[in-house]
């Protein structure tokens, strides 16, 4: 008797699983079963969001459910095997937090498994949806990038709003004098003498400001918001495009299929916003700095 071979495979990616690709899944399984004459049993068994489980006997059936938000599919098991119990096929597509596919093969043919397996993964790895985002949003890390981006934009604003020109810079003379200072503080007394002076030269400027400062104050507070509301704009919509606009996990058909073609249109119109936001935010930026640097 032959010693049985068994190879699991196991993913943590988001993957799209549709029509067209989980029936040429079912195909490169069958097609490996029929060319070693071998007969075989089909189950697909599928747990809904519900919690309601049900058996399935071909991908007709399969299809034909409601696959709706009420009745979405979290959890589909598609189950091959031999009249004979030594050959098993068993792939996994499960909707969660990190969504998974399992692979599981068994058989006593070495050969049989380990070309099986190549095709299956060839299948899977279709399903599979790569690239910055996709990966960003099914990492487990992916609740502490949001806060981060929101840090990320507060200290870019702070860069660009906290001026200097609330501060006095000193003129050639105070520089010299602080200079000459620096040179003989050799003692307690003149060290604590030569920051005195230092902090002197950088207390806040009065308030009283010329017809030229106060305009440039009044415009400063424009530049304040056409960089701030492009920003707030892009920040939500970045937020809501990493949060509902990636579904982890979909399976492709059903009502689930339309829905799904409505959240692609609707991230790409999302994404041409948050650029467009992108573009106004840089051009009022440049825009607001040449002004105030002609009004000075």
């Amino acid at each position: 008797m032959k010693q049985s071979t068994k190879i699991m495979k196991y993913y943590e990616k988001p993957f799209i699983l549709s029509r067209s690709k989980l029936t040429r899944l079912c195909e490169v399984i069958e097609k490996r079963f029929n060319k070693e004459s071998l007969e075989f049993r089909r189950i697909f068994s599928v747990t809904l969001i519900n919690s309601k489980n049900l058996i399935l006997n071909n991908l007709n059936e399969l299809f034909e459910l409601d696959n709706g938000p009420k009745n979405e599919i979290k959890k589909l098991e598609i189950l091959y095997s031999s009249t004979n119990g030594e050959y098993g096929v068993e792939i996994s597509f499960i909707k969660k937090s990190v969504p998974q596919i399992e692979i599981m093969l068994s058989s006593p043919d070495y050969m049989w498994s380990n070309e099986l397996v190549a095709e299956v993964e060839e299948q899977v790895e279709r399903t599979l949806q790569s690239g910055f985002v996709w990966n960003l949003v099914s990492s487990r890390n992916f609740s502490i990038f949001l806060p981060l981006i929101g840090f990320f934009i507060a200290s870019v604003f702070m860069t660009f709003f906290i001026s200097d020109d609330k501060f006095f810079t000193p003129n050639e003379a105070s520089i010299n004098q602080l200079l000459d200072m620096a040179e003989v503080s050799n003692t307690t007394d003149k060290k604590i003498d030569f920051i005195y002076n230092y902090l002197k030269n950088s207390l806040p400027k009065e308030n009283t400001q010329s017809i030229s400062s106060n305009k440039v104050s009044f415009f400063m507070e424009w530049k304040f918001y056409l960089i701030l509301v492009p920003l707030i704009v892009m920040v939500s919509i970045l937020f809501y495009l990493f949060k509902y606009m990636y579904p982890k996990a979909i399976f492709e058909w059903g009502d689930i299929e339309e829905h799904y073609k409505t959240i692609v249109d609707r991230r790409k119109f999302l994404w041409s916003v948050v650029l467009i936001s992108f573009i106004v935010g840089a051009f009022a930026s440049l825009f607001a700095t040449g002004v105030t640097s002609y009004i000075l």
